[in-house]
């Protein structure tokens, strides 16, 4: 089932804008692809070399396709939002990983509803709610998916914390909106 999460007026990737990233990354070759993976790693080190870090555990073919699918899509959003993100740095990654790791254990030791109603809750109130959905239905698809539910758990708690820590560090990533005289970044 999709998720459609209300949207707080201070987030800053629209369900329009994470459309268009989404409709501009699936339409790209392979060298295009390249190209914005190169764009990314000079842009936003330390988010691609996260995921990189992740990659080189090789975590299999249907894992790596979604991590970068994921990192590309994210990374457009971003710069299709109006807004201009600072570099990512190794500090807030960590910081997002740490209050998700810590939002995921506050819940894995709940019971029934009561951990259904605090995933709801970190849902509705993460500030990214719209990235946030579309990297949850991303994973849902690939953990659905026969090779990985045969393949052996370990690397899929690497891809699944990679993935979530992209959201968590643009959520809490520092991002100005650029001024009528600052060209944007598109």
């Amino acid at each position: 089932m999709p998720i459609t999460p209300d949207v707080p007026a201070s987030a800053r990737i629209s369900m329009e804008v994470l459309a268009d990233a989404i409709t501009e990354v699936q339409a790209l070759d392979m060298a295009a692809q390249i190209a914005l993976c190169d764009k990314i790693a000079a842009e936003q080190p330390s988010l691609f070399g996260a995921v990189l870090t992740v990659l080189r555990k090789k975590p299999g073919e249907a894992a790596t396709e979604m991590l970068l699918r994921i990192l590309m899509v994210s990374f457009q959003a971003m710069r299709r939002s109006g807004y201009r993100w600072a570099p990512i740095e190794e500090g807030d990654w960590e910081r997002a990983l740490t209050q998700w790791s810590g939002a995921v254990r506050f819940a894995a030791d709940l019971k029934g509803d009561a951990q259904r109603l605090a995933q709801q809750d970190f849902i509705s109130q993460h500030p990214e709610p719209v990235l946030l959905a579309y990297v949850l239905q991303d994973l849902n698809r690939w953990q659905r998916r026969d090779e990985v539910r045969r393949s052996v758990a370990g690397n899929g708690d690497w891809v699944m914390m990679a993935a979530l820590s992209v959201v968590q560090s643009i959520a809490h990533g520092s991002a100005t909106r650029p001024t009528p005289e600052t060209p944007q970044n598109r």
